[in-house]
């Protein structure tokens, strides 16, 4: 009696490997990990005004990889960058209106101020000032008013430098 052959695939339920499976078998690139733990979790950490290094970190990737995998999904990140200097200026009015700790009682039963304390509030205000002034410059930076009025006529001289003529 002759005996059959057996394949490999009768033997045993796993599939000979093939390069894709090896392929699969890689660590994940930067932007599966990301995109595993999804956009919209990332960005509302960004909106929320988590440092990106933390937001990296606890990712497991690099600052810059976050960065490129941030500024590649703009549609997502815009909004959310917006929403950070919102949260900024938020920040702001409870810093400034907080004054919990700005007195305190000194050993004498007198009530002081703790200018350390002011000092430290009006250095977190104007921080976040400049930053959202700087994220979101339409909305939250200095107005420049750049209207002229002229009466008669304008004349422009164009001056090449190098040589000596002059336009107008």
């Amino acid at each position: 009696m002759a005996k059959a052959k057996i394949s490999y695939k009768e033997t045993t339920k796993e599939k000979p490997p093939t390069v894709a499976n090896i392929l699969e078998e890689k660590p994940p690139t930067v932007a599966n990990i990301l995109d595993k733990i999804g956009i919209d979790t990332i960005c509302e950490k960004v909106a929320n005004c988590v440092f990106y290094e933390d937001i990296a970190n606890e990712c497991g990737v690099s600052r810059y990889s976050l960065m490129k995998w941030l500024n590649d999904n703009e549609s997502m990140y815009a909004p959310a960058r917006e929403s950070r200097a919102d949260k900024l200026v938020e920040d702001i009015l409870k810093i400034s209106d907080d004054g919990q700790n700005d007195t305190y009682i000194d050993e004498n039963g007198n009530k002081r101020t703790d200018q350390d304390v002011i000092a430290r509030s009006r250095l977190r205000v104007d921080s976040r000032k400049w930053l959202a002034s700087k994220m979101l410059p339409k909305k939250y930076g200095d107005k420049i008013d750049v209207d002229a009025k002229i009466d008669g006529n304008l004349t422009v001289q164009i001056v090449k430098y190098g040589d000596n003529s002059t336009t107008e």
